[in-house]
């Protein structure tokens, strides 16, 4: 809503006399709003996305983006007494570019901009997280193989995805990765993933 005139009544009793005032003052209601921070990044940045002027104690568990992906909140947000709400979930591998965001189940929409660049192995394989165990491949360049490993990833080689590698990975559950619009089944053990960017 627009700002506008509320009329606003009073009435008061003294001795039994009832007296009844009236005044006009001006007000303003904003309409819920939407911050994302921070608005550009990587596949698995973490965005935090701010709301204010929704219902008080409200529950609100996912986002939408471009009207179709569906991410979930690790934790449903609540708002808070003011309707205002603040939670976090890790951004998806999508094309390079802006893609519209909104809260699911509110209006106002936002946008952010996936950069291009390399895909790391955790924003990559971000729609099977606790899902793998290890990440093999062959560098042809210098002959040897390099490992992603989630239990010691400090001191893994790999770091990233590169399109046109093929890529080892071992699953503990049969799963789908989802990134930059291509699907690769995933199967319990060892599959071999031709990675299309």
């Amino acid at each position: 809503m627009a700002a506008g005139l509320g009329r606003f009544t009073a009435t008061s009793s003294i001795n039994g006399a009832v007296t009844t005032s009236t005044a006009v003052a001006a007000f303003t209601i904003n309409p819920p709003s939407i911050v994302v921070s921070p608005a550009t990044g990587l596949a698995g940045t973490t965005v935090t996305v701010t709301m204010h002027g929704l219902g008080a104690y409200a529950t609100y568990a996912s986002v939408t983006i471009d009207a179709l992906t569906v991410i979930n909140f690790s934790q449903s947000a609540i708002t808070d007494a003011n309707g205002n709400l603040a939670a976090t979930f890790v951004w998806p591998g999508l094309a390079a570019g802006a893609h519209t965001f909104i809260v699911t189940g509110t209006t106002p929409v936002a946008n952010f901009t996936q950069e291009a660049g390399a895909v790391t192995i955790t924003g990559g394989l971000n729609s099977i997280a606790g899902k793998y165990t290890k990440v093999w491949t062959w560098d042809g360049a210098t002959q040897t193989w390099q490992l992603y490993d989630t239990a010691a990833p400090a001191v893994s080689d790999l770091s990233s995805l590169m399109a046109g590698q093929g890529y080892w990975l071992q699953a503990t559950q049969a799963s789908t990765i989802v990134y930059g619009g291509n699907t690769y089944p995933v199967y319990v053990g060892w599959t071999l993933i031709g990675w299309r960017g």
